[in-house]
Formats: C-alpha cells, sequence, structure tokens
C-alpha cells in the first residue's frame, strides 16, 4: 500500500477491551472518501474505531481496497464475524411476497442508467417484511470478494433500519449524510412510507431534496421527527438550515455508547 493514499483522522481505543473475546465483531465501512474499520464487542460496544480518509480524488478501487486491506493487516485483530459495509445510492426495497432472487439482474436497469457496470445485492430486513436490492460497481464487488473473501457484505442502508425503528415518535425520519449525498427514510409507527438517496451540492440542495421528499410523505410537516446521522455535526450549514424549516431535528444518539460523536459512526454498531 502507498501509505500516501490514507490518512488517519479519528481512533477510539478501549484501554481496558478483552481482544480476545470469542464474540468480536469486525466491521469495515467504505465511502466514496474515507473508511472506518470498527471493533464491537458482543453488546455492540466499540472496542476499536479508526478512521481514515483517502488522499485525492483519482484512486481506483484496486488502490482503495488495497489500502483498507493493508490497514486492517497491520490491526492484526481476528474476529468471530466480520462485514464490509459499502454506502450505496443505488437501492429499492421489495416486499418479501414479491422478492425473487431470479429477478436480481432484472431489476437493475431500474437503479442505474448503466446496468452492464454493476451488479445486485440483496439484504433481508429483518422486522419490516422486506428486502433491500443495491446496485454495486462490479470493479469494486470483485475486488471486495478477492480481497475479503470470507466478509459479509451489507449496505449502509441495512443497518438504518433498526436505527429508525427504535425512535420512539409514531412519525420519524432518518438522514443519513454521505459524501455530498444523502438517504433519508421516512416510517409512520413500524410502517416504512419511502426511502430515497440524493446527490447535493451545498445546504440549499440540502433542505430542497428534504423538503420536497419529506412532503410528499407527510401531510404536516410540522408533526415529524427528523434524526441526522453520519457526515452531519450541530455546527454545519446542513443542520443549521433544517433546523431553520422544521421544528424536530436533532443528532442521533445513543445512551449507553461511550463515543461522544456517535451519529457519525451509528451504522457501525448495527
Amino acid at each position: 500500500m502507498n501509505k500516501n493514499n490514507i490518512m488517519q483522522t479519528f481512533s477510539y481505543i478501549n484501554d481496558v477491551a478483552d481482544l480476545k473475546a470469542s464474540d468480536k465483531r469486525k466491521i469495515i465501512r467504505m465511502s466514496s472518501k474515507e473508511f472506518c474499520i470498527a471493533i464491537l464487542s458482543g453488546e455492540k460496544k466499540a472496542e476499536r474505531l479508526f478512521q481514515y480518509s483517502f488522499n485525492g480524488n483519482d484512486l481506483s478501487f484496486k488502490d482503495k481496497l488495497d489500502a483498507i486491506m493493508t490497514a486492517n493487516q497491520e490491526l492484526n485483530i481476528d474476529c468471530a464475524s466480520n462485514a464490509f459495509r459499502f454506502y450505496t445510492q443505488y437501492n429499492v426495497q421489495i416486499p418479501d411476497e414479491f422478492y425473487e432472487p431470479k429477478n436480481d439482474k432484472i431489476t437493475l436497469p431500474l437503479l442505474t442508467e448503466n446496468p452492464q457496470d454493476y451488479v445486485p445485492v440483496a439484504e433481508k430486513i429483518d422486522g419490516w417484511n422486506l428486502y433491500n436490492l443495491s446496485a454495486w460497481e462490479k470493479d469494486l464487488h470483485s475486488g471486495i470478494k478477492k480481497k475479503f473473501p470470507d466478509y459479509e457484505l451489507n449496505t449502509v442502508l441495512f443497518s438504518l433500519f433498526p436505527i429508525i425503528a427504535r425512535q420512539k415518535e409514531d412519525k420519524k425520519i432518518l438522514i443519513f449524510v454521505g459524501d455530498n449525498n444523502f438517504t433519508i427514510l421516512a416510517a409512520d409507527r413500524q410502517k416504512l412510507l419511502g426511502i430515497n438517496s440524493f446527490s447535493f451540492v451545498d445546504e440549499n440542495d440540502f433542505l430542497y431534496y428534504s423538503f420536497a421528499f419529506l412532503r410528499k410523505m407527510y401531510a404536516n410537516t410540522a408533526e415529524i421527527s427528523i434524526k441526522l446521522g453520519g457526515n452531519i455535526a450541530q455546527q454545519s450549514s446542513l443542520y443549521t438550515i433544517l433546523n431553520k424549516y422544521f421544528s424536530n431535528v436533532e443528532m442521533l444518539s445513543f445512551p449507553s455508547n461511550e463515543i461522544d460523536n456517535y451519529s457519525y459512526f451509528c451504522d457501525l454498531f448495527e
């Protein structure tokens, strides 16, 4: 690995953690600009957490995966289970009764204009009676399979369902921000109303797409509660503009979690 390809931007280490415990879980989360490696206990508490940014916009999938693999090898921590998680922009949800694996490839043209460059990945969403079908770039998918053959593949969206399910409000929204894109989930109690992903340039785009989506989901947006996670902070312009137009906006939190910026890494604990 070329060390110039990445830079560590955050780390957390639990000095009293038992790294020999047999129930540890490792999750690697990758987006277009960065990746994280999390080592979790059986109670889903962080034992190790490292965040890295990719240097430069011209790195290939191979370069990025080489960097992730080397960083993972340097940690040298074996876990009982491992997952490679990717933030995908192309997803569709299919009710259990209508899902058939043989239709995965047929569905790809509905997700992307270039289906020949992608492969489908299906995930069963427990508790919601549906499957999430996502499109992964072929080169990325094959590279992960080659370099991380024993890792379960899933999407960031897959991990957001249990987070929104825990919200106590009847009308609830979860927005997870990635790299110049975000995914928004809307539910009424345990009924999923809709999910969509959007690319944005600035806070005005962010507000426009959020407001337009939520107006379609709810007749009265004054009754909704918005929770925020991912690449967004309470001091950011994205938070400020949402808080200006919606009455109940707050960052995700988890009382028993020891990491201050839990909202940023929320998907890693699921």
